[in-house]
């Protein structure tokens, strides 16, 4: 004797309804409303770096000739002297590279440096932490702007003999700081080739390849400036667009 078992009814959740009538929120339906949230300047943080010091040093080989011939004595070559040419001039004469870390390494001890540093890339982003205030939003800063824009129309008005007219509101977002060139290429190189990333620690391994020695990077540290402000230093001016 067979029994029919009755079918148990099936239920539809709302979201199975929602997803079968094309009414409900799709996953790109989903991450665009984020995205749209995301963007809204509500929503945005503006960050900036808090300068350790108003005196930076910038770090890189580029302009600085050849370490064969600067460092070693080796004969002066007038071809270019990029991070690429010096890495091959060196993998050609192993004798000047044994030659050059030596003395890499033995200018690095004279250092004293102890611990981490922290360096920053070189770009113009970077170049405006150091010489502009940081403000924390754009509208905080357009309103600081209107604000003074008024107080100086103010003051016009009521001083009869004003002659010079007041300075542009950007100007009041500058500030003083020192773009130091290091020129030592002893220093120099230690640097580069010791940085891993943007963090330099003194006794790291050597690594006299394209990709640590076409870096460019600004450091603030206070040991780092003297180093640099003791092997030999350039001012420059800053790169801010």
């Amino acid at each position: 004797m067979s029994q029919n078992t009755p079918a148990k009814p099936t239920s539809t959740t709302s979201q199975e309804k929602a997803s079968k009538t094309g009414t409900g929120p799709s996953r790109s339906g989903w991450i665009t409303t984020l995205q749209q949230r995301l963007q809204n300047p509500r929503n945005q943080a503006m960050w900036t770096l808090a300068p350790h010091s108003d005196t930076v040093v910038r770090i890189s080989l580029k302009g600085l000739g050849n370490p064969l011939h600067k460092i070693l004595g080796e004969d002066l070559s007038l071809q270019s002297h990029t991070a690429d040419d010096i890495v091959a001039a060196l993998d050609a004469n192993p004798d000047a590279k044994e030659k050059l870390i030596a003395h890499l390494e033995n200018t690095s001890s004279t250092y004293q440096l102890k611990g981490a540093i922290l360096l920053y890339a070189d770009e113009a982003t970077v170049h405006r932490a150091y010489t502009e205030i940081p403000l924390p939003v754009v509208e905080a800063k357009a309103a600081a702007k209107q604000k003074k824009t008024e107080e100086s129309d103010a003051d016009a008005e009521s001083t009869d003999d004003q002659t010079e007219e007041s300075p542009p509101v950007e100007e009041d977002n500058k500030q003083d700081a020192t773009l130091l060139r290091a020129i030592d290429l002893a220093f120099v190189l230690n640097v580069l080739a010791r940085a891993r990333g943007t963090l330099l620690v003194a006794d790291t391994e050597l690594a006299l390849e394209p990709g640590f020695l076409e870096q460019s990077y600004l450091c603030d540290d206070p040991r780092i400036i003297k180093l640099a402000q003791a092997t030999g230093c350039l001012e420059e001016a800053w790169t801010t667009s």
